[in-house]
């Protein structure tokens, strides 16, 4: 049961990071620009996403805690997570750290689907 919870821990950082990363490619000196390109360390739709990301991670290990999901089931969602965050990475570096609104709505969707797979899991649908 350790090495599960470890597992767990350890998909959270990741997740995490991955986040992190996300959002610190846009913050410079100021808060406002970086480099050469057009970061922004505000943008709304990667910060949306972020959001979700991270809410999401949250909700999954409250409901391990609680032992509504079984440890494998958290793995395997906070593997759908890591996907969509590997993605708004892509996506972000197509277009000078920014969504399209085509890119947003395809990882809000993917983020939607993994929500209810959330609430179906723990609520043992």
């Amino acid at each position: 049961m350790r090495f599960l919870k470890t597992t767990t821990t350890l998909s959270s950082l990741l997740v995490a990071s991955l986040c992190t990363f996300s959002t610190a490619i846009w913050a410079d000196n100021n808060g406002v620009q970086a480099g050469a390109g057009d970061y922004y360390q505000n943008h709304p739709r990667v910060n949306e996403i972020d959001k979700r990301l991270q809410n999401q991670q949250d909700r999954i290990d409250n409901a391990e805690a609680k032992g509504k999901i079984t440890p494998q089931q958290a793995e395997r969602l906070q593997h759908r997570d890591q996907s969509i965050a590997q993605q708004e990475q892509k996506d972000l570096n197509k277009h000078d750290g920014h969504l399209t609104k085509n890119e947003d709505r395809q990882l809000n969707k993917r983020l939607d689907n993994t929500s209810h797979a959330i609430n179906s899991d723990a609520n043992g649908g």
